[in-house]
């Protein structure tokens, strides 16, 4: 599935270049570190695409495609070329099967905000 190769392949990527690609997980962390207390983490489950019954995240979904699939090119450039050796053609190329698995109702993809 190419959503799953470009996910994983991003992560690869911000590994080489030095960077986080999740740091949610150390959030509440670093926050706490720098001096804040009673800090609440709460979890929540973040839609890409239209597939939810819940109209609320239905609605969360629809704009989160939409900004996936405006920013898509742009970060996958960036990381791709610099970190991977991909050239830009490869990324345009490849890009065009991710965007239709972000389009494809029947993949239910979704992260943690």
């Amino acid at each position: 599935m190419p959503l799953a190769k470009w996910d994983n392949l991003m992560i690869k990527a911000c590994v080489v270049s030095g960077r986080d690609a999740s740091p949610g997980p150390m959030l509440k962390g670093l926050i706490e570190k720098a001096g804040f207390v009673n800090v609440k983490e709460e979890i929540f489950p973040f839609p890409i695409g239209m597939w939810p019954k819940d109209k609320k995240l239905k609605e969360m979904g629809a704009y989160n495609l939409f900004q996936r699939l405006e920013n898509l090119e742009g970060i996958t450039l960036a990381l791709f070329t610099r970190f991977l050796g991909w050239t830009s053609q490869e990324v345009f190329v490849f890009l065009t099967d991710v965007r239709k698995d972000l389009k494809n109702p029947k993949i239910h993809a979704c992260y943690n905000l």
